[in-house]
């Protein structure tokens, strides 16, 4: 009996493991596949761009800019795609290729974008779709940027609503 247990208890360890060995593998394979896919349409955003008029100045750049933290420079990398010239204007294009990554809503694409806004000294950028064969110049309104608090409108809506209570708790006793 005890040794029918642990056979049991044995198989269903295998086909756990199985079962997860199999989804990591599946993953992985997918990632692969989606990677594959998007170099190749990278690949083709070059005969793309030119056909739209654009010179191909270079591609895959890499750019170190240098920010601080507390005072103490550190530098990062940034990576490219495509940096390119039309009517005497520098560009960078940033190539996306999927579902979601393809539009500037995608908050990943959105932030990616920002920074080459302000750490590459270029004329725009614009972001290349290839899924759709959309190129899209973006372009940032640093100056009409304001934080607005949600806490101060609820502090406001809840000291209202405390005074109307009073008002009404005033008016019903006198």
């Amino acid at each position: 009996m005890e040794k029918n247990i642990l056979i049991l208890i044995c198989i269903s360890l295998g086909v756990i493991s199985f079962r997860l060995w199999y989804k990591s593998f599946s993953r992985k394979k997918q990632q692969r596949k989606r990677f594959k896919r998007g170099l190749k349409l990278e690949q083709k955003a070059a005969s793309f761009l030119v056909s739209k008029g654009f010179t191909i100045i270079d591609e895959q750049v890499e750019y170190q800019h240098t920010y601080l933290i507390n005072g103490e420079e550190h530098s990062s990398k940034i990576n490219i795609d495509y940096l390119v010239e039309k009517n005497a204007k520098v560009f960078v294009v940033e190539v996306k290729s999927g579902k979601s990554a393809i539009s500037i809503k995608n908050r990943s694409t959105r932030r990616q974008i920002l920074e080459y806004a302000v750490t590459i000294d270029c004329d725009g950028i614009y972001l290349l779709d290839m899924e759709n064969k959309e190129l899209q110049l973006i372009e940032f309104q640093f100056s009409n940027t304001e934080v607005k608090s949600k806490s101060n409108k609820l502090l406001l809506a809840l000291v209202s609503l405390v005074f109307v209570l009073l008002y009404i708790i005033y008016r019903l006793l006198y």
